[in-house]
């Protein structure tokens, strides 16, 4: 019994090892009996393969997003300079002379208007392109406001309320009668100062008939025109008031019209003057007898000849006989650069135009002094006409 060996066949071998490959491969091949944690890796793995592609469509709709609303700010924004390029041109209008008269409104008393002396002056005032507000007052004055344009407000996209400028002006309308009044009781030159200090602005008084009041008897016992002119100088004085006298309706709606052009023009005619006032020289362009001159050139002569013609002591004429000579300024600078080029200049005949058979006469020397003067200085400050006649 001690010596006996036990040992294992090969048959039970194979049959066991078989069975552990095949668990080998159903660990590593079926998915079915995958432990957990490899479960749990697998999985991960899929979510974030998931989580990518997700992350990834939301980067484009982001980026989507992102351009349409760059799009729509710039497409605001062009909106916007357009209205305010819009609103430019529009406030422009407001002062442009010519087009500015459509924006003022003429602020007349309606107790005013039905006076005999106001009955042409609404037809003549909206002639005009003026605008007529009527408004409910004790006085009879006539005052004047300009329009402004409607603007959008960019933060609540409205229309704003449409803006009055007040003008710096004013009437006081009288009739002749009340006028005499205050001028016996000494008070014409306080009343006006008081509508001055009242209105905060410019004031003209329109007296209305004084001829035919003095011409009357009734005008001729109360006050004669000395006296009544005196007083109206008073107040020129005094109270820094215009005065003005109609005495027609058609008068009072001329004076009217005229008063409303030149407040609506006012803005652009001191503009224009300012910038004239920048300058110690300035010449203002005018289209007005000017040559036109072509692309080929055609016009130079005459225009050449037509700034000999307008300087002083110059005639056509003398004009048509210096371009004769001389075909450009730059042929008459560079002909006076010669030592006699004076001389020649001074003796240079002159024809009379539409005399047949006239006696021709010289330019002369003091005018050709003046030409060299004009053509040869080199220094600003040498005046023309002020040379010695060596």
């Amino acid at each position: 019994m001690s010596g006996l060996v036990v040992t294992l066949s090969s048959s039970e071998d194979e049959d066991v090892m078989p069975s552990a490959r095949k668990q080998k491969q159903n660990v590593f091949g079926d998915l079915d009996i995958i432990p957990e944690e490899a479960k749990e890796s697998v999985i991960s793995r899929d979510h974030l393969l998931d989580l990518g592609s997700s992350s990834k469509t939301l980067t484009q709709q982001e980026k989507k997003k992102t351009k349409a609303l760059e799009k729509e700010a710039k497409k605001r924004k062009l909106q916007e300079e357009k209205n305010e390029k819009e609103a430019r041109i529009e406030m422009n209008k407001v002062y442009k002379p010519g087009e500015c008269m459509q924006y003022i409104n003429v602020v007349i008393n309606n107790n005013l208007l039905h006076k005999w002396y106001m009955t042409s002056v609404e037809h003549e005032v909206t002639a005009t392109g003026a605008h007529i507000q009527r408004q409910q007052s004790n006085q009879d004055i006539i005052t004047w406001s300009r329009r402004l344009p409607l603007t959008l407000d960019r933060y609540f996209e409205k229309l704003k309320k449409p803006n009055e400028e007040k003008c710096d002006h004013a009437l006081c309308i009288m009739e002749v009668d009340r006028v005499t009044r205050l001028v016996q009781d000494n008070a014409l030159a306080r009343t006006m100062t008081e509508f001055k200090e009242q209105l905060q602005c410019n004031l003209t008084l329109v007296v209305v008939q004084v001829e035919g009041y003095f011409k009357s008897k009734n005008g001729r016992k109360e006050m004669n025109n000395i006296d009544f002119e005196l007083a109206l100088t008073d107040v020129m004085v005094t109270a820094d008031c215009d005065v003005v006298t109609v005495e027609t309706a058609q008068e009072m709606a001329e004076t009217i019209v005229r008063f409303t052009k030149a407040i609506a023009d006012a803005p652009a005619k001191k503009a224009k003057r300012e910038i004239d006032e920048l300058s110690s020289f300035y010449m203002r362009g005018v289209n007005k007898n000017c040559v036109a001159i072509t692309n080929n050139g055609a016009g130079v002569s005459q225009l050449w000849q037509q700034m000999l013609a307008v300087l002083p002591q110059s005639s056509l004429d003398i004009s048509r006989a210096v371009c004769a000579q001389y075909k450009s300024p730059l042929a008459m600078y560079e002909s006076l650069q010669e030592p006699d080029s004076l001389e020649h200049l001074a003796s240079l005949g002159v024809s009379r135009s539409g005399v047949a058979g006239a006696k021709q006469r010289k330019i002369g020397r003091e005018f050709a002094i003046k030409l060299h003067t004009l053509f040869t200085a080199r220094s600003g400050d040498v005046i023309v006409g002020e040379q010695a006649d060596d």
